[in-house]
């Protein structure tokens, strides 16, 4: 006969437990909503990048084309990685392709390096949502993974909402002062 010698669990471990997921929750989907927002907030100044680099609408498209080429595919072997390697590894080398990215874009002065940066950035991107929801659904308790489900979820909307506004500002402004962002 075996015995269990585990410790129990204890009220006091579970309260840990769960402000610990809680935090985790609240960082991811802060990550989450600005990767959204990041993915939509850039389709509004289209228009300036077409003037600004003198490209027609068609070139200008594959800005867009190609991010979300990029995203899809990226988000899908996100999550099959996360099957051979630890989700920590996994999104920190997605938030790195997505701050280089970011570095990148905002210094490119021709299309190429300003659609290479963007690619940088979709490779990176694919990481936060498909990631946050392995993350979930692999270590939420399923009495708390639906309220943990639909705040990962909701945030994603509510940063593809946004995006597009804060893009808009974030152009006007960069246009009233002679340049964009």
């Amino acid at each position: 006969m075996t015995t269990n010698t585990a410790a129990p669990i204890t009220a006091g471990h579970m309260d840990a437990e769960v402000i610990r997921e809680r935090l985790v929750l609240g960082f991811w989907s802060i990550a989450v909503m600005l990767i959204t927002m990041n993915t939509t907030m850039f389709n509004v100044a289209l228009p300036q990048i077409m003037k600004e680099f003198s490209l027609s609408s068609t070139t200008a498209s594959w800005i867009v084309t190609g991010y979300s080429i990029v995203f899809a595919i990226s988000s899908i072997t996100f999550s099959r990685l996360s099957d051979y390697l630890p989700i920590r590894r996994l999104l920190m080398i997605g938030l790195i392709c997505l701050g280089a990215g970011s570095l990148i874009g905002v210094f490119s002065h021709h299309f190429i390096m300003l659609f290479a940066a963007r690619l940088l950035q979709a490779a990176g991107a694919g990481s936060g949502i498909s990631l946050g929801v392995m993350l979930v659904t692999r270590y939420i308790p399923m009495s708390r993974r639906g309220r943990s489900m639909s705040m990962v979820i909701s945030t994603a909307t509510f940063g593809m909402g946004l995006g597009p506004v804060l893009g808009g500002a974030i152009t006007n402004i960069g246009v009233g002062m002679g340049f964009l962002l």
